[in-house]
Formats: structure tokens, sequence, C-alpha cells
């Protein structure tokens, strides 16, 4: 009776230890998954923080960057246009900038270009453009005969004095070559070329103040103007 209780005993005793060891191995796998698991939400969770983050640091550059154009575009959205019908161009200006166009003068050579436009910050501008000391802006278009030449070739024979900074451009669609040509007693002038059919088109800005250089205010306005020329569609 003893032996048979011994057994019994024994047995008990080896299905405690038996379900015990079943039982914590089922622990630590359990809860060694729940903790990977609790790793890969948690490294997820912060991989989506990052795109998040990344994200709103593009559309915040996006918005900075569109609101940069908008700022550049209305800038020029309340100038006064001048548009030539002969020449089929048009031009924007300040609205409180004065000027005088439909063919101010004859192109002096005798061609059948013209000095078309004269914009200016001031109502008694120079016409000729030689005494300019009232004018902190003055802007001119004129139109030459091309007589076969390439833009380019134009522009290589063209007088001007020392030239620098040339660069090749667009006005509106249209190609365009700018430079800066020092003055004599002091000064810089712009130019912009760019050609219509038969016609090269010329574009000059100068101030009369001749300490200002063309990275002054008054170039910067002055060479806004000018990027506004397109030719009419």
């Amino acid at each position: 009776m003893k032996k048979g209780m011994a057994g019994i005993l024994v047995v008990f005793l080896t299905l405690i230890i038996t379900a015990g060891l079943i039982g914590g191995g089922g622990y630590y796998y359990f809860n060694k998954k729940a903790t990977k698991e609790k790793n890969d939400l948690q490294a997820q969770i912060d991989d989506l923080n990052t795109k998040l983050i990344a994200a709103k640091k593009e559309a915040a550059s996006t918005v900075t960057s569109t609101s940069g154009a908008t700022a550049t575009a209305d800038e020029t959205a309340s100038w006064q246009t001048y548009s030539s019908i002969k020449w089929v161009y048009s031009i924007k200006f300040p609205k409180e900038y004065y000027y005088r166009g439909d063919e101010v003068q004859k192109d002096p050579a005798g061609g059948k270009g013209v000095q078309d436009l004269i914009i200016s910050d001031v109502k008694d501008m120079n016409i000729n453009g030689d005494n300019l000391a009232k004018e902190k802006i003055h802007v001119d278009v004129s139109t030459t005969e091309s007589k076969g030449k390439t833009l380019a070739n134009f522009v290589d024979t063209y007088k001007i004095g020392t030239t620098s900074g040339r660069k090749d451009i667009k006005l509106g669609s249209s190609d365009a070559i700018q430079l800066n040509s020092s003055l004599d007693g002091g000064g810089v002038r712009i130019y912009i070329f760019t050609r219509n059919n038969d016609f090269i088109y010329i574009l000059r800005g100068e101030s009369g103040n001749k300490t200002d250089t063309i990275e002054s205010s008054n170039y910067v306005t002055m060479l806004k103007i000018m990027k506004t020329f397109s030719f009419s569609e």
C-alpha cells in the first residue's frame, strides 16, 4: 500500500514539474514573441514618424518656393503695360513711371528701324540717351534691320565699347543675349538683344547716377522692366 502511494506521489510530482516546465516555456516563448512584436511595431512607428517629418519639410519647402514665385509674379501684376502693334511686342513698368512711345525717332543710320519706346522715372526724359543726369531709371527699346545676321553675329559686331557679363537668356519664349557695357565717365549700361523676323530688338537700361553699379537697386529695377519684354502672339 505504501509502495502504491509512493508511486502515485512520484507520478503526481512528475506531472506538476512537467506542467511547470511547459508553462514556463510557454510564458518565455509568448513573452519573447510579444517583445519582438512590440519592437517591430515601434520600429514601424519610428519609420512613419521619420517619413512624416520629411513630408512636412518638403511641404514647407514647396510652400516657400510657391510663395516666392507668387511674390515675383505679383511684383509686376500692378505695373502698366506698353504694347506696340507695329513692332508686335509688349513691356511692363511701374505705374509711377513715364514713357514716350510710338516711334520716338527714326533710325539715325537711315534704316527701317526706330527708337520705339523710352521708359523713365522722370517726365522730362532724355531722348538721345546721352545726358541722363536727372534719371535714375532709363530704359529704351529700339529696332534695327538684321541684314541677314544671326542674333549672335549681330551682337558680336555691335559697337558698344568694353563689355562684360555676356549670357544667353530668354525674353518670354524668345532667345536673347544680355551683356553690360562700361561707359566713359563712369556708370554702366545693360543691353539685351533679341530678334523677330528680319529685325533685331535692342533694349538698353542706364542710370544717370554714375556711381550706380550693376548690383544697385536702380539697375535691379531696370533689369526687371527689361525682362518683362515679350513678343505678341
